[in-house]
């Protein structure tokens, strides 16, 4: 083979080596700005970079903030859980303020069971061993569903005190049994019965923590 040909084949197999090796560092325009796609984690990739690009864009819910890499959203602004909200509450799609009066100790509960694991821990008994809630104070996941069962709604109307959602657990129809899912948002509901305990936690009255 002549050596001008030699030279030919070693220059292209050089060009193309180095276009098969990852880039190091960004690129860059003409004019020095990096540009997207690159690796440093802009706009294509939705790497951190992309949280203070003013762009909606990689796994965001909201222009630079929410999904698992920005920080959370302030209120008003696009969510698909409440991990995305500042405020842990997310309702129909957009961060919310907590709509009812915070409770973190309603009704006494300090301590709470933690039925986050287990299915048949997370159904409520009413009225058990007399006018009250077994378990009274219960700990479940964001997304969980919590059952009241046993009595009748006729003669126990449920009632919300307080929460991050209002009407989340409310039920004054003469059923015996009621399912309440808890996907929108973190905290403490309390409820009470309307007939048999009050509004700020005495008498037959419970509360669920709702966590991560």
């Amino acid at each position: 083979m002549a050596f001008a040909s030699v030279m030919r084949l070693l220059v292209a197999t050089l060009v193309c080596c180095a276009a098969c090796l990852p880039r190091v560092g960004p690129a860059v325009s003409a004019d020095g700005g990096e540009l997207p796609g690159d690796g440093g984690g802009t706009l294509a990739d939705g790497g951190p970079d992309s949280c203070a690009d003013s762009l909606l864009d990689g796994l965001e819910t909201a222009v630079d903030c929410g999904g698992p890499d920005c920080a959370p959203c302030a209120t008003g602004l696009g969510c698909h859980g409440p991990l995305d909200c500042a405020s842990s509450v997310c309702v129909n799609g957009t961060c919310r303020v907590a709509a009812a009066p915070a409770c973190p100790t309603f009704a006494g509960c300090v301590t709470f069971l933690d039925a986050t694991a287990d299915l048949a821990s997370r159904v409520v008994t009413f009225p058990a061993g007399g006018d009250r809630y077994q378990p009274k104070c219960l700990k479940v996941k964001l997304g969980q569903t919590v059952t009241f069962s046993g009595g009748s709604f006729d003669t126990h109307p449920l009632e919300q005190a307080c929460g991050p959602t209002a009407g989340t657990v409310v039920n004054t129809t003469p059923a015996s049994s009621a399912s309440f899912t808890f996907d929108s948002a973190l905290g403490v509901y309390g409820y009470y019965c309307n007939q048999h305990g009050s509004s700020t936690g005495g008498g037959m009255a419970g509360a669920i923590e709702v966590v991560r």
